[in-house]
């Protein structure tokens, strides 16, 4: 039977993962950082802080697992883009695959960010669209990517590099655009500014999940970005929340006047649907409705 590491598995996309793969027939093995609730979903649990020296290593070599997913890197809102930890990262993965390929790992998923691709108003393709990281985050992403595309040629082992793109639904981190405007609004409070007209491209966290499971169980290599393939503009996706939820007039809303941000960051996703066979289960707005129905619930702690 085929097992599976999942590092990163008590994160936003990790809890949702879990329960793909062992859907698929893996073996689930969950990492998570000491002292960390364990996720639902994985067969067996293991803490590890992955950027000790040495940790990543013997977590693969413990295992031994036939597949390799590594979610686990610098993720809080407010600070991942520039955080300093994302150069420890790259030595942490790189570290963990080469614990993987060396243990007999068949197939490795790695997750990037659609932050390695340099701006630009086109589709960002994989094959076409330059790598050209403005910030830490993308440019250690862009590295890691770099590495691992040559360290694992050559060796028995698959490897798919996953770039997600804007990815919304329940449980997500404080401080991303959909949570911060569901709370603000269910306490009665404004938002802060949101940039309504930038266009973005985004992907329900479940179909992100059974993207991403699709990817694991299959040969496609290189890397394939991780989104919808439409944009939307931040306007629409709020309102389409506030739709839900009610609280349109908390909505601040501002323009980008002195350009700091991309104004169209949207994916080209054949390779996802014409090499992978993906289609999305949920469109944007059932996505939203199932989020704002889970904000919704009482238990819920704003």
């Amino acid at each position: 039977m085929n097992s599976v590491l999942v590092t990163g598995a008590g994160g936003f996309l990790g809890r949702f993962l879990l329960p793909f793969l062992a859907g698929r027939g893996f073996t689930v093995h969950a990492a998570v950082r000491p002292g960390s609730e364990k996720p639902g979903g994985a067969h067996f649990c293991h803490e590890a802080d992955l950027l000790s020296p040495g940790a990543a290593g013997r977590l693969a070599e413990s295992v031994r697992p036939s597949h390799l997913v590594h979610l686990a890197w610098c993720s809080e809102p407010s600070t991942y883009l520039s955080c300093p930890d994302n150069r420890a990262w790259v030595s942490a993965s790189r570290e963990l695959a080469a614990a993987f390929a060396e243990a007999g790992g068949r197939r490795a998923v790695f997750v990037g960010s659609c932050y390695e691709y340099a701006t630009g108003s086109a589709p960002r393709s994989e094959a076409e669209t330059p790598l050209s990281p403005e910030t830490l985050y993308g440019a250690c992403k862009k590295e890691l990517f770099l590495s691992l595309l040559q360290s694992f040629s050559g060796t028995g082992t698959s490897f798919c590099w996953a770039r997600p793109f804007f990815l919304f639904g329940p449980g997500e981190k404080p401080g991303r655009l959909v949570s911060l405007v569901a709370k603000r609004i269910l306490s009665g409070r404004e938002t802060p500014p949101v940039l309504g007209g930038l266009v973005r491209d985004y992907l329900y966290i479940e179909n992100a999940a059974a993207a991403l499971a699709l990817l694991v169980q299959s040969e496609i290599a290189g890397p394939v970005n991780l989104a919808s393939g439409a944009g939307v503009t931040l306007r629409s996706l709020v309102l389409g929340l506030c739709a839900h939820l009610g609280g349109e007039d908390l909505v601040q809303w501002a323009a980008d006047k002195e350009g700091r941000h991309a104004p169209r960051i949207v994916a080209d996703v054949a390779r996802l649907r014409d090499e992978a066979g993906f289609a999305p289960r949920f469109s944007l707005e059932e996505g939203l409705a199932a989020t704002a129905r889970w904000y919704l619930q009482p238990s819920r702690n704003r």
